[in-house]
């Protein structure tokens, strides 16, 4: 992997952040959320550093809960890596020039292991993406807007991606224990 987009690897002063389960009563309890420990539900929980994000996620001890749904990585090409970045990014906000897919985990109903034929039924992805501008990750999800509007997920993330059936979920990020081991293999390997 090609990672000389990041060229600050400094530590931030002050930017604690862990890994850990929500509420009991959270349904997404099986899902594991990277947050601040005094704010888990802060707006900036999914932007981090290089070093936040590495030292965050060598420090992070997985209990391998058993997961109500599974999602897979997604093998990237460039036309699907760009894909899945017009469905990351926000449209109003961001610009897709400087954004790099780091990688991308998809869910959906009883979806194997990603290829060309599988993503008519993507309802999501937990994506880690790299800002090369700000140097910041940004750890977010992307919905299929016909899935929020089954699950009345919508009004909660109106959020405009690149691709107008898409929409981004900027709230506390969560994914399950595969995508954050995946995770802490490809940052260590930076």
């Amino acid at each position: 992997m090609v990672t000389d987009f990041i060229t600050d690897r400094s530590p931030r002063p002050n930017k604690p952040r862990v890994i850990e389960h929500p509420a009991k009563s959270n349904k997404h309890r099986d899902e594991y959320r990277y947050c601040h420990p005094n704010c888990p539900q802060g707006a900036a929980n999914g932007v981090t550093t290089f070093h936040e994000l590495k030292n965050t996620i060598n420090s992070w001890i997985s209990d391998d809960m058993d997961v109500t749904h599974h999602a897979h990585e997604v093998t990237l090409s460039p036309e699907l890596s760009e894909d899945i970045l017009r469905k990351c990014v926000v449209e109003s906000e961001e610009t897709l020039q400087d954004m790099r897919l780091v990688f991308a985990f998809h869910s959906g109903p009883d979806l194997d292991p990603c290829d060309s034929v599988t993503y008519c039924n993507v309802k999501q992805y937990k994506v880690v993406i790299f800002d090369v501008k700000k140097q910041m990750f940004l750890l977010r999800t992307s919905h299929s807007k016909a899935h929020c509007k089954k699950t009345k997920y919508l009004a909660k993330i109106d959020v405009h991606s690149f691709d107008p059936e898409w929409c981004v979920d900027r709230s506390t990020f969560l994914a399950q224990h595969n995508f954050w081991r995946r995770l802490r293999e490809v940052i260590n390997s930076m």
